[in-house]
């Protein structure tokens, strides 16, 4: 942040020249103005050094000439210990002495009040200078057709309501009068606005753009700030909030720095396995089917026989994986959902869709490459999470307990401080070794 009150160069009061950046910032504006096609014909300044020193990049890539005037010069209140006054024509001309104009000063007529003003002032003020500007112009300057003016925020703020016909500075923009949505003059340093007159009505076509400025829109004041534009009382609200967001810019930094990409590739389970899956959605057989048999020689069963004798039957295990399996790959599409926990651990959590696997980490064979859409190379892999088989059981119906308290009970964290899910990662070890056994049984000759 510059220093509150750089040294003056007039010797008056609160009349600081720019800082290097507000000299960047006049340099990029000029290098804007050259590029349009409807370029202004004469800078109107406030006669205050920064405003001047603004324009004069600006007059010299345009080639024309600064005129001065004290109806668009700064703002400061009634409470002010001192309300400074501008250097004269004949002081400043030798500051600026290649495009000030000396003799042609003050068009409208309208001076400040040495007493300072309050809100309300400075709109009369500029409602004044308009009546008397305008026509005075078209007298003294009749060649003249576009106006750069350069002047301060509340005096912008208060020059473009009072054109537009509001009668208040803090008024919102109507909605035929917003542009990108700013219900606000914007007021950033060095932002442009443009208005245009259809038919002796004024249009705002532009609020405070600052495209052309490396940083944007900065110091955008108006009058809910509480304090003068670039007062001290200003300037220390604009560095304590400055410190804030870098403060908090910070934070964001350190909270970045604990996390850290991760690549690696799931392995399903092979079509021998089944998985561990969600205990509430995945539903079990009520019969179990027959094993493929030979054709009988009959052909066709009596209506109402039952053919669900005991022998033929798989074990509801080897049921459950099939069925399992099936809704498994069958349900698997590009739009699915994946969820993971427990990355950090041994055996981290892996749900896709309603479907819940416990995995371990592998060491892949050699390394696998992960291509984006492009083509581009994203990764290399060296691990893979390898789905294994296992399989929750459904918890045994408590008749006391209703449907609401057991979902509650699923949301409280547990003595440790786990989570629902690292409590189905935890019960998945006590059920693996079990499910194991019966799968092996099954498959047994």
């Amino acid at each position: 942040m510059p220093p509150p009150h750089p040294i003056s160069p007039t010797g008056i009061d609160s009349d600081s020249p720019l800082a290097e950046h507000g000299i960047e910032q006049a340099h990029q504006l000029a290098s804007y103005l050259v590029s349009i096609d409807l370029k202004p014909d004469m800078i109107l300044t406030s006669p205050f050094y920064r405003c001047i020193e603004t324009s004069q990049p600006i007059a010299e890539s345009l080639d024309i000439d600064i005129c001065l005037d004290r109806g668009v010069g700064e703002w400061y209140k009634k409470d002010r210990p001192t309300i400074p006054q501008p250097a004269s024509v004949d002081a400043l001309s030798k500051f600026f002495p290649k495009r000030l104009m000396t003799d042609i000063v003050d068009i409208s007529g309208v001076v400040p009040s040495a007493l300072g003003e309050s809100e309300d002032e400075i709109l009369a003020r500029c409602q004044t200078f308009w009546r008397n500007f305008i026509p005075q112009l078209e007298k003294v300057l009749p060649q003249v057709e576009t106006l750069l003016i350069v002047t301060h925020a509340a005096t912008k703020i208060a020059l473009i309501m009072s054109l537009l016909g509001y009668q208040s500075v803090r008024e919102n923009l109507k909605p035929q009068d917003r542009v990108d949505s700013f219900k606000t003059v914007q007021t950033g340093s060095c932002s442009l606005s443009k208005l245009t007159l259809n038919n002796s009505h004024w249009e705002l076509k532009m609020n405070g753009m600052t495209d052309f400025l490396t940083n944007g829109s900065e110091m955008n004041w108006n009058f809910t700030n509480g304090f003068e534009a670039g007062s001290d009382e200003d300037i220390a609200s604009r560095k304590a909030a400055a410190e804030k967001t870098e403060a908090q810019k910070e934070t964001e930094e350190i909270s970045d720095d604990e996390y850290e990409d991760v690549y690696f590739t799931l392995e399903l389970p092979s079509s021998r396995h089944s998985t561990l899956a969600s205990p509430f959605d995945v539903p079990l057989a009520s019969k179990a089917r027959k094993k493929r048999s030979e054709p009988k020689a009959e052909t066709g069963d009596q209506e109402g026989e039952d053919d669900d004798s005991e022998e033929g039957k798989e074990e509801p295990d080897v049921v459950f994986q099939k069925q399992l399996e099936t809704s498994l790959m069958s349900n698997i599409e590009p739009t699915s959902v994946l969820q993971m926990s427990g990355l950090e651990t041994s055996k981290p959590l892996v749900q896709i869709n309603e479907s819940i696997f416990q995995g371990r980490w592998v060491k892949v064979n050699g390394t696998e490459m992960i291509y984006d859409d492009s083509g581009e190379l994203v990764a290399k892999v060296d691990d893979r999470i390898q789905l294994t088989a296992g399989k929750l059981k459904r918890k045994e119906e408590n008749p006391d307990v209703t449907a609401d308290q057991e979902m509650s009970d699923l949301r409280i964290k547990s003595e440790k401080g786990t989570t629902f899910l690292s409590e189905v990662l935890n019960l998945a070890d006590h059920v693996d070794e079990e499910h194991k056994q019966n799968s092996e049984r099954a498959d047994t000759p």
